[in-house]
């Protein structure tokens, strides 16, 4: 909890795997991951208004087909500022009022807006 009672810090480790398969054809993919999202700081801009500065480090979404060899691997660090109201009611949770500022180190593509996801998943189970 930060000074004043009404914001808290988030740190969350992430692990996952994913085996998805066509039962048609037998054929499958993995989707995976493995990331460190931690809010590093927080600080009051007026009333219930933090500003927070999050960093999330790591592989946090690869896609492999079923030889093992990557087809997508995202990696890097993405460092963000956001704007957030806490509510003012002391516990963890409230609005979020929009992003600051992004900056992104290492190629990140299973996160753009127009990543083909659902072609790469046709391809690899056809």
């Amino acid at each position: 909890m930060l000074p004043g009672g009404q914001a808290f810090l988030d740190l969350n480790r992430q692990s996952f795997r994913e085996v998805h398969t066509n039962t048609e054809t037998g054929n499958w993919f993995v989707v995976r991951g493995n990331a460190l999202y931690h809010e590093i700081r927080g600080t009051q801009v007026e009333g219930n208004i933090y500003e927070f500065t999050s960093i999330e480090a790591g592989q946090p979404f690869v896609i492999e087909d079923s030889s093992g060899h990557v087809v997508v691997r995202d990696r890097g660090m993405i460092r963000q500022t956001f704007l957030f109201d806490t509510l003012g009611d002391g516990v963890p949770g409230g609005e979020f009022l929009g992003v600051t500022s992004t900056v992104v180190h290492g190629p990140h593509a299973g996160f753009a807006d127009d990543f083909p996801f659902c072609e790469i998943a046709a391809e690899l189970t056809q």
